[in-house]
């Protein structure tokens, strides 16, 4: 699976996403180990801002990529999606 965002240089510029409160806006992704993900994206240029993995049920981080943007990984006990 592929995901782009992107802004192309004939449109007005973007929020300057660093700043923003990471919970306002973010882009999450379900992960199957966050702890292991977190490490393997920071590894690549990712900053860490929050990591809970203390509950069983719910393990969650917020990154932001080398732009800034926000990125939620969690794992959840149930998850909030149809099955």
């Amino acid at each position: 699976m592929g995901l782009e965002i992107y802004r192309t240089g004939e449109t007005s510029a973007a929020p300057d996403y660093a700043k923003m409160n990471a919970m306002t806006l973010h882009v999450a992704f379900v992960s199957e180990d966050v702890k292991a993900d977190v490490d393997r994206l920071v590894a690549a240029g990712a900053t860490l801002e929050t990591l809970k993995v203390d509950n069983p049920a719910f393990h969650m981080a917020i990154l932001r990529d080398p732009w800034g943007v926000p990125v939620q990984l969690c794992k959840r006990e149930h998850t909030i999606f149809f099955k």
